[in-house]
C-alpha cells in the first residue's frame, strides 16, 4: 500500500450449484451430474437449497508498513 488512493479488487467465486442444482436436496458447494440420483420430486423456486455467495461483510485492509 501506499499513501493517498489506493485501488483494491476483491474477486469472491462460487460453485455452479445455484445455476444447476441440485436444486432439491441438501449438498452443498460442488455440484455434478451425480448429485441429481435419487431426485423425484420437482419443487417451486422458492423451495430450492440454493448457497448465498458474496462478500457478506465489510472488510478492513491492513499493512505492517510504518
Amino acid at each position: 500500500m501506499k499513501k493517498g488512493g489506493n485501488k483494491i479488487e476483491v474477486k469472491v467465486i462460487g460453485s455452479l450449484k445455484n445455476l444447476l442444482g441440485p436444486h432439491y436436496n441438501q449438498s452443498q458447494g460442488i455440484a455434478g451430474p451425480g448429485h441429481w440420483n435419487g431426485v423425484h420430486l420437482h419443487k417451486a423456486g422458492s423451495d430450492y437449497n440454493l448457497i448465498d455467495y458474496g462478500l457478506m461483510e465489510d472488510f478492513t485492509v491492513t499493512s505492517s508498513m510504518p
